[in-house]
């Protein structure tokens, strides 16, 4: 037969478990307060057509239908705890707004990570790309972009760098001042280049051109080998938020 156990033996078990209890449960306090914050965000947006920010959006931006603006529930920044994500794009093109909304537990309150131009394209690691919000570039076809990594000790992400391209058959030369293709630097013979910049760099002076395989070694040295981030989307309506579970 089992004997039963001594008070002894019962005392040692609850010393041993009841840290991991008491933080198991203020795991769940954090996780609920961070949850309500977020509901109250995502109705003050649906319902009132307040941005995260606390700015109320203009009226003569409220154009057509606002349930084709988007929340959704995600990792960004892969610190296991969801992030609140809100796109408003049922505006004009100057209007639009993406916003990766964090949660300060130590003050209670919503903390606006990044704003930025949807559609934003998360990745696995953390990072993001923002395409430009216009093409006035002769990179034909590549869109211009920024890179954006999070961080979650510092609840804030911050910009990488910058790029821009070059097409040599959608522009023989430079439609700002005629200058021809820089052909010596296209050393693969792709006939692109492209025109990197980071944050610490003179804005008043452009980049010089780099060759491909440097771009790409640019990208790989920000991005690595993340995949981009499955994010579900909802439309921006009560149902919408429902369907995040934030109630």
């Amino acid at each position: 037969m089992l004997k039963r156990c001594g008070t002894g033996f019962r005392h040692a078990l609850l010393l041993f478990f009841l840290p991991i209890f008491l933080l198991c449960t203020e795991d769940v306090h954090a996780a609920d307060v961070r949850q309500e914050a977020f509901r109250t965000a995502a109705e003050a947006f649906v319902r009132n057509h307040v941005l995260p920010t606390g700015d109320s959006i203009d009226k003569e931006l409220l154009q057509g239908d606002f349930g084709e603006n988007q929340l959704a529930l995600a990792d960004v920044d892969m610190d296991g705890k969801p992030e609140l994500l809100v796109r408003f794009q049922s505006g004009p093109t100057f209007s639009m707004q993406e916003f990766v909304c964090g949660f300060d537990e130590s003050r209670g309150e919503i903390t606006i990570m990044y704003e930025g131009f949807p559609e934003l394209e998360y990745f696995t690691n953390g990072c993001i790309k923002e395409k430009a919000r216009r093409n006035r570039t002769a990179g034909g076809t590549f869109w211009p972009y920024t890179l954006i990594c999070c961080d979650a000790k510092k609840g804030s992400c911050e910009e990488k760098g910058r790029v821009y391209g070059w097409s040599r058959k959608a522009y023989p030369t430079d439609p700002r001042d005629d200058e021809p293709f820089p052909q010596k630097i296209d050393v693969t013979g792709d006939g692109f280049v492209y025109f990197i910049s980071d944050p610490s760099r003179d804005e008043s002076e452009d980049p010089a051109p780099v060759d491909t395989p440097v771009y790409e070694a640019w990208v790989s040295g920000i991005l690595g080998g993340a995949d981009p981030l499955r994010i579900t989307w909802v439309p921006a309506t009560p149902e919408g938020i429902k369907a995040l579970s934030l109630n």
